[in-house]
């Protein structure tokens, strides 16, 4: 009978301890990549800049270190739809700090 107690307690332990260590794993975070997205739009309101039909993944012109319009950005945006909404939640002083170069 001393067996069977110990052994039914045992086999308790183990669900418990099992239990708590499941519970104690952090879950393995995604990770994102950025894409450089350059802008390619004559505009430079707030509306422009948050536009992301007016970005794209290739470069057109000459980035410089000085301008009204931003050269490029990194965002985990894959679609210009997806970058639209990013850029949605920043100001257009923003989104040019977020822009080293700019364009003419």
């Amino acid at each position: 009978m001393k067996k069977y107690i110990f052994g039914i307690i045992a086999v308790m332990l183990v669900v418990v301890i099992s239990a708590f260590s499941m519970t104690n794993k952090k879950p393995v975070a995604k990770k994102t990549t950025d894409i450089v997205w350059y802008y390619n739009a004559p505009g430079s309101t707030e509306a422009d800049l948050q536009n992301g039909n007016n970005w794209n993944q290739t470069n057109s012109g000459s980035c410089v270190s000085s301008g009204s319009r931003p050269c490029h950005i990194s965002a985990s945006a894959s679609t210009q739809a997806q970058l639209t909404s990013f850029l949605s939640n920043y100001t257009k002083d923003e989104i040019l700090n977020m822009s080293t170069d700019r364009k003419p």
